[in-house]
């Protein structure tokens, strides 16, 4: 059972970071995620900083290093080519994953797949809606758009994507919109494929409780700060999984 902790990084002081890394697994989180689009100096982010980081959670969890792009929730806007040089950075950290939206320019995309492959990096393949849920078809139609959009024009096999990670995450508006992830995950698990998807927003929390028990590769939660609508702190979530599942 995949629980992952989202972690704000918001300066480069490894001291004020380190505390909440710790109490992150001091709860026993499975993976923790290191949100770089939140710190105040972009120029805080260099390779020592990233490793320090990662040397205080390996191996006791498992990484994910992500600079979440403007457009999909991230902190901050910035052009292609400094973006591209904070992803390659983190890559050459050698984080376990790496997440990167789907919606990535291509040029961007390319070169991010390249050296993940290179370094032993596995991507995780992003989508994010904060307005609504899509019914399954146009949930479904997100997912082959972007495999014709890594064969047809990154010129990449389609195999990039079955080895690393889909996520397609949604924002409820009703109880209804909850089930459209998990018939993702019914379809999407049957074929192989590992996926994460769920809702946000206090309408979500059904499908970002019980994804897990449906296929997800793993749900998120958080310790001080969320970073995103209707997470669930660590201690909280573990407790109703010790309740339900005993």
């Amino acid at each position: 059972m995949n629980i992952c902790v989202a972690i704000q990084i918001k300066s480069a002081e490894i001291e004020y970071n380190s505390k909440i890394i710790k109490e992150a697994l001091d709860n026993h989180a499975d993976l923790i995620e290191l949100r770089f689009d939140y710190i105040d100096n972009i120029e805080g982010i260099t390779k020592n900083f990233v490793n320090n980081l990662i040397s205080l959670i390996h191996p006791k969890a498992q990484i994910i290093c992500t600079f979440r792009d403007h457009n999909e929730g991230g902190q901050k806007k910035m052009d292609n080519n400094l973006r591209l040089r904070l992803l390659k950075l983190l890559i050459e950290t050698q984080p376990d994953y790496l997440d990167i939206e789907m919606a990535t320019q291509n040029t961007i995309l390319f070169e991010v797949i390249k050296l993940a492959a290179k370094k032993n990096v596995n991507l995780i393949f992003s989508h994010h809606d904060f307005t609504k849920t899509p019914i399954l078809s146009k949930s479904l139609a997100i997912i082959d758009t972007f495999r014709d959009k890594i064969q047809k024009e990154t010129y990449l096999e389609n195999d990039i994507i079955k080895k690393n990670i889909l996520k397609l995450i949604f924002t409820a508006n009703s109880f209804e919109d909850n089930l459209v992830p998990f018939q993702l995950l019914n379809k999407i698990t049957a074929e192989g494929q590992k996926i994460i998807t769920f809702c946000m927003g206090e309408s979500g929390m059904l499908s970002r409780f019980f994804c897990l028990n449906l296929g997800s590769f793993l749900t998120y939660a958080s310790i001080d700060d969320g970073t995103a609508p209707g997470q669930i702190h660590i201690k909280k979530l573990k407790h109703l999984y010790s309740l339900l599942f005993p």
